[in-house]
């Protein structure tokens, strides 16, 4: 069995053409509870460990010189998203064709290398953002209608793709 089955993911949203953000909702063999993985197909490329839930870079448009004049707590903020960046970048290491693969799908939905620089800052913005939005849509956690593809599947059932889409919209 695949690991998006084994978790019992939930989607949160593609990140990138091919790259799908997902969140276990219970221990797999790979993926624990929380835990957020990027999946082309079946099993997770990353693995990021729910105890570093990305959070978007409150600073990412920011000009040097705004950069310069940030505030005391304003700087706290900077260096709370340095610091998750640089404890996950371990979680993000893979092979060429990966790393490729994956800096190609940032390319298609934004990234430049001139303008945003570094692609791992840029990717764990683009994936707090994603988090962040996941999150306001559902403050008081994952409602059950989410899990209808397991439960389907359990049950001998087919999943609809088109159903879970329209649940997702709501």
């Amino acid at each position: 069995m695949c690991e998006q089955c084994q978790a019992e993911t939930i989607d949160i949203g593609e990140i990138g053409p091919g790259w799908l953000l997902c969140v276990a909702t219970k221990d797999g063999d790979m993926m624990k509870k929380g835990d957020y993985g990027f999946i082309r197909c079946n099993n997770p490329d990353f693995i990021i460990p729910a105890s570093l839930k990305p959070f978007p870079n409150p600073f990412q448009d920011y000009t040097d010189e705004q950069l310069d004049n940030l505030t005391d707590e304003e700087n706290d903020k900077f260096c709370d998203f340095y610091e998750l960046e640089e404890k996950l970048r371990p979680h993000l290491k893979c092979d060429f064709e990966t790393a490729y693969e994956l800096v190609v799908a940032g390319k298609e939905i934004g990234w430049d290398e001139k303008k945003d620089g570094c692609f791992a800052i840029w990717f764990i913005h683009q994936v707090g953002k994603a988090v962040a939005d996941f999150d306001k849509k559902y403050p008081n956690g994952f409602p059950e209608e989410l899990f209808s593809r397991y439960k389907s599947i359990e049950d001998g059932g087919e999943y609809k793709e088109e159903e879970l889409v329209k649940l997702w919209e709501k």
